[in-house]
């Protein structure tokens, strides 16, 4: 199950079953850049967390600024930056909610605006496995 909690009320925000290869976006206002930042995630096959590529516009503290071995570096027709092909193994995503940072949670047709929804609190992105 993908889920959305507060760790600290045990709120679920949000669960979904979920196979590998489901994708997930996160969005946000980058606090310094003032930009939009989408972070794309997918379920590996042992169900933990990736981060598969991040868009940006610009680049200031924080924001990435250089590829790792086997990662590529694109610029769109608008001059949005991407990094793919990114493969980074999470166990859970701490996401910091603001009002002012725009925090959206995308899952397939499913937007979920957590700045609209909570504000200055922290939420826990993770996978549950389901006992059989």
């Amino acid at each position: 199950m993908l889920e959305i909690v507060n760790p600290e009320t045990g709120e679920l925000v949000f669960s979904r079953k979920v196979e590998p290869y489901d994708k997930f976006t996160l969005e946000s206002i980058h606090s310094l850049e003032l930009s939009n930042i989408i972070n794309e995630y997918q379920i590996s096959e042992n169900y933990d967390i990736q981060l598969v590529s991040t868009m940006f516009s610009g680049h200031s503290a924080g924001l990435p600024f250089k590829t790792k071995k086997g990662e590529k570096f694109s610029v769109d027709k608008d001059g949005k930056f991407k990094i793919s092909n990114r493969y980074i193994q999470i166990n859970k995503i701490p996401l910091r909610v603001q009002r002012n940072y725009g925090n959206v949670f995308v899952y397939n047709d499913l937007r979920i605006n957590l700045s609209e929804m909570f504000n200055n609190v922290l939420l826990h992105i993770r996978v549950r496995m389901e006992n059989a």
